[in-house]
């Protein structure tokens, strides 16, 4: 919602000022609202859908090709690419 985005630019703001001093530039950001996303079935994963919708849409890419079934799976990758200091290929 719009209310939703506007509470995280204020808080990006905020933290940005707060920890750097001066505002935050959002130039060149745009709102967008997707229309199909993942959706998280439990109270655990929000961390790893988080990570992985952010990477995903990093990537240029609009459709997420996994589900709740993929986050054990997720978790090993990011354990495992925290541990070497690098991002594996995409799916």
């Amino acid at each position: 919602s719009s209310d939703a985005l506007q509470t995280l630019r204020s808080y990006i703001a905020d933290e940005h000022q707060t920890k750097k001093g001066k505002p935050f530039d959002f130039t060149g950001w745009t709102n967008r609202h997707l229309e199909s996303y993942p959706e998280q079935e439990n109270c655990y994963d929000c961390g790893v859908f988080m990570c992985q919708t952010l990477e995903w849409l990093s990537r240029g890419e609009e459709d997420f090709p996994f589900a709740q079934k993929d986050m054990p799976y997720f978790r090993q990758r990011m354990h495992w690419e925290i541990g070497k200091g690098e991002l594996g290929d995409t799916l």
